[in-house]
This record gives structure tokens, sequence and C-alpha cells, in this order.
């Protein structure tokens, strides 16, 4: 049995803190002088509280995809339906009214009998919420649409045509239909589009349910 490759992407957030070092100014008057320094007769002021530091461990839940390749070579090879279940990880953003940037990343795979081909894109996507008022209300539901701009990292592995790509990287990107459910999960489809790798077409629709516990 053939062992499938698995590439695992590790997302890091870097904080930075600007530490304030305290600044300390001496006062000093001429001997003969009729200046007087006056000294506070209060205690000293207190230290101000130690702020909360540590890491915070983001929400974390599930992540499932059904992916449909538009293509009929694509679908002959590795199927009609590819099934992913993923880790989520991070909360679910509101869609901004004004709309809003962040970073585009998920993962699908399917395996049939010899073959499996994996596909990653990463990039950059946009959502903005499609009815304002949703937004001020604070509507559990905000209907949202957007596209993204990604990379795409490929891997494909093909027994009766010898295709053995390793990762290969495409141009990629996705139009984008969703509704979040509350605060803890979002219903999102797009079409993933991408450029073509060892003569297959890897585009499709893409269904998404997300839940954060």
């Amino acid at each position: 049995m053939t062992t499938q490759t698995q590439y695992f992407f590790v997302s890091t957030l870097l904080l930075l803190e600007t530490l304030a070092l305290p600044a300390f100014a001496q006062t000093s008057a001429p001997a003969n002088s009729n200046v007087t320094i006056a000294t506070p007769d209060s205690q000293p002021a207190a230290d101000p509280p130690a702020r909360k530091r540590g890491f915070q461990i983001p929400p974390i839940g599930v992540n499932v995809h059904a992916f449909m390749p538009s293509d009929s070579k694509t679908r002959n090879r590795f199927g009609n339906s590819w099934i992913t279940v993923g880790p989520g990880i991070g909360k679910i953003d509101r869609p901004s009214a004004a709309g809003r940037l962040a970073f585009d990343f998920s993962m699908t795979s399917k395996e049939s009998g010899d073959d499996h081909v994996f596909f990653a894109p990463v990039g950059i996507s946009y959502r903005k919420a499609m009815n304002p008022l949703g937004v001020t209300n604070d509507s559990p539901f905000i209907p949202y649409y957007g596209f993204s701009a990604d990379l795409v990292a490929v891997d494909m592995h093909t027994k009766e045509e010898n295709i053995d790509s390793g990762l290969r990287m495409t141009a990629g990107g996705s139009i984008v239909l969703g509704t979040t459910l509350g605060k803890s999960g979002f219903v999102e489809g797009k079409y993933i589009a991408m450029g073509k790798v060892q003569g297959y077409n890897l585009s499709g629709f893409n269904l998404t349910l997300g839940i954060r516990f």
C-alpha cells in the first residue's frame, strides 16, 4: 500500500512588545541661590499594576471541506467528491462592513487506490459583509462575499500514468460566498481556480463548515 505524502503548515504569530525605560531627571541649584526646591510630603507613587503576559491559546475547532473538481479528467482519476477534515485554529472573524484583508490557507487531499493528490492554497483573502446593518446590529448570521489571491502547493501521484510530481507551486485564486454562524461557526462556498499541474486541472467548487469550541 502506497504511503501518501503529508504536509504540515505551521503558522507562528510573533508578538513584539515595547518596553518603556524610566527616565531620570536631576535638578540642581547654585549654593548661594534663593531658589527653594520643594519636596513632596506624600509617599512615593506605587508601581503601576504589572501587565498580564503570557501566550494565550487561540480557539481550536474543526473545518470540514467538501471539494468537487470541475474538470472531467480530474474527476475520472481521483473521484467526484473529496472530503477533507482538518483542524480549525483561531477565532472566526466577523465580516466587516468596510471589508477586511486576512491570511488565506486551506488544505485538500484525496486518495483513490494507488493515486493521490494534495493541494494547499496560501495567500491573501478579502471579505466584506453584504448587509452593513447585520454588523451594526450584532446579528449572529452575517452573509459575506469575497475573493483571494493565492500560491497553491500541489503534490500528485498516479501509478498508471507514472506521475510523481513532488511538491510543485502554481498560481491560484478564489471567489467566495458565506455566512457566519454566531461567533463559533461559519459556512462558506467558494470556487477555487488554479493552473494545471502534470496535465491536470485541479480547479473546482469547495464547501466548508467551520466550528470553534
